[in-house]
């Protein structure tokens, strides 16, 4: 870099810039046997470490819980991950059951469109509960609706956002681009 003052002298100095990787979350899952009792296991690598980490689970974005999770059942849990420098990621992920046949409703629900730049629809016969999430984990966005509900993304800002849907005891987590 080279400044010049009032009277023309120049003077030049060397700036670096460090930019870190974001965290990258990767797992193996447990599938649910007996009950209650599928685990995942995430390993974290990347970004500037300690990291922290907010499951889905609590329902609270205070990002005080344990990196691995135990006794879960079947179904779609979700992680915020982040690190030292307040850089977060977030993965979607899925445990199995070998308990049954699984019948989950949310299987018929259709979020669209994906991207989009200012409105999502969701529709999912019956009433259901949903919740649009920022990645950093804030949910900006919560309501109830019957068959369908429409919701403008419009004032948020471009990038990753995920759509948590609630209904009849079931969760299921999408993920959104805003363009």
């Amino acid at each position: 870099m080279t400044g010049t003052d009032d009277n023309g002298c120049q003077n030049t100095a060397t700036i670096d810039v460090t930019v870190n990787e974001l965290p990258t979350i990767t797992y193996t899952t447990t599938d649910e046997t007996s009950g209650s009792d599928g685990a995942i296991d995430i390993t974290v690598t990347g970004g500037v470490a300690p990291y922290v980490y907010d499951w889905y689970i609590d329902e609270t974005d205070d990002f005080d819980d344990d990196e691995d999770q135990t006794d879960l059942t079947a179904g779609t849990y979700v992680v915020v991950v982040k690190d030292e420098l307040g850089c977060s990621s977030s993965e979607i992920i899925w445990v199995d059951s070998q308990l049954g046949i699984y019948n989950d409703n949310l299987d018929l629900i259709s979020i669209y469109p994906n991207p989009t730049q200012a409105d999502i629809q969701i529709n999912l016969a019956g009433s259901f509960a949903y919740e649009i999430i920022a990645i950093d984990g804030n949910v900006i966005e919560n309501g109830q609706a019957t068959n369908a509900a429409r919701i403008s993304l419009l004032n948020y800002p471009t990038g990753l956002y995920l759509v948590r849907v609630n209904a009849e005891g079931s969760t299921r987590v999408v993920k959104i681009i805003k363009e």
